[in-house]
């Protein structure tokens, strides 16, 4: 007769919730990554306009052209902080997701322990009735054979 216990069911929930919670994890950390690279890519574009302003205003620029590029700078620069802030936030976001998962993992971890350790019991009880039976079959044959 193959092992159950009723832990089984709860295992298989288990399981299914942190699986979830792992799917959830691996979607906040492509928010993170995600966030990451657009932040990078905006302190490259700010990074190169300026050392295409400071040669513009080597060769000589107008007021109108200094203007405008202190306008891109400053859109850049507030877009730079709106990203910020929605990686700060999606970084936090990411870190709760991760203890999430944690306390699911280790839920089920728990639970398979619990499951092992009544399969370890259920075999020992097996093999002390497959004895036990080992044990009176051969004494039947023993009073048997005694009696012939």
């Amino acid at each position: 007769m193959p092992f159950r216990t009723s832990l089984d069911a709860l295992l298989r929930v288990r399981r299914g919730l942190e699986r979830q919670q792992e799917l959830l994890l691996q979607a906040a950390t492509g928010r993170v990554a995600s966030l990451q690279q657009e932040l990078m890519t905006i302190q490259t574009q700010i990074e190169d306009d300026a050392a295409r302003e400071l040669q513009q205003m080597q060769s000589g620029l107008t007021a109108a052209e200094l203007h405008f590029d202190l306008l891109c700078r400053s859109a850049l620069r507030a877009r730079h902080q709106q990203v910020e802030s929605r990686f700060m936030q999606a970084w936090a976001q990411r870190n709760t997701q991760a203890q999430s998962f944690r306390v699911a993992r280790q839920q089920r971890e728990i639970l398979e322990t619990l499951r092992e350790q009544q399969l370890a019991a259920y075999r020992r009880q097996s093999d002390r009735q497959d004895q036990r039976r080992l044990d009176d079959a051969f004494l039947l044959r023993r009073a048997y054979l005694s009696r012939s």
